[in-house]
């Protein structure tokens, strides 16, 4: 009997630790990643080093022909990237936009398919 309560303990104190550490990941992650839900998934920017990242997570169900660009406020800048290409259902598309500094940015993603332009939020 007392076997099996240290097991249940121990297992469950490892449970706690995994659960910490991936909430404590989950926080360092959002803090630097900035997204917003749009056009059936999550449009995301990242200032990284040298660049800017641009992500789209596809949640829609359906195949999206889409294409990135990054927009910089101060000075206003817009830099394109390699074109449009497909973002199929329950992948994440990137793009790393090698630019350098511009301050606060944002991915402009223009969907073919509904002919909309959806902006992520500010880096």
């Amino acid at each position: 009997m007392k076997i099996k309560a240290k097991r249940a303990i121990a297992t469950g104190l490892s449970t706690l630790a995994v659960l910490a550490g991936g909430v404590v990941g989950a926080s360092s992650a959002s803090a630097t990643t900035k997204c917003y839900d749009r056009d059936g998934g999550q449009l995301c920017v990242e200032y990284i080093n040298n660049g800017y990242n641009a992500s789209f997570y596809n949640l829609s169900g359906q195949a999206k022909h889409v294409d990135f660009n990054l927009i910089c406020i101060h000075p206003e800048k817009r830099f394109g990237d390699n074109g449009s290409f497909w973002s199929n259902p329950g992948t994440r598309s990137t793009y790393f936009f090698a630019v350098g500094s511009w301050g606060q940015c944002y991915v402009a993603m223009y969907d073919y398919g509904t002919g909309q332009w959806y902006n992520s939020p500010r880096s």
